[in-house]
């Protein structure tokens, strides 16, 4: 993002972005909203938290394999 947010105008952005999921019935949780901050804020962008989301899962699903999570039963 180019332009330095202000805390008002980022909480407003994630309110609007909250309420929108809330009426698909997917409202945010707090990780991302801590996520949507960080990104609004110029703390981090997108990308990296989409590569920290990445990497998350994929130690998780390094964790899983060779267990039966997933498999049918």
């Amino acid at each position: 993002m180019n332009k330095k947010l202000s805390e008002l105008e980022i909480e407003e952005r994630i309110k609007q972005i909250n309420d929108a999921m809330s009426q698909e019935g997917m409202p945010l949780s707090e990780e991302l909203i801590l996520k949507l901050r960080r990104c609004f804020s110029g703390d981090t962008t997108i990308a990296e938290e989409r590569q920290k989301t990445i990497e998350k899962y994929n130690v998780l699903k390094s964790r899983l394999v060779g267990t039966n999570y997933g498999k049918r039963q």
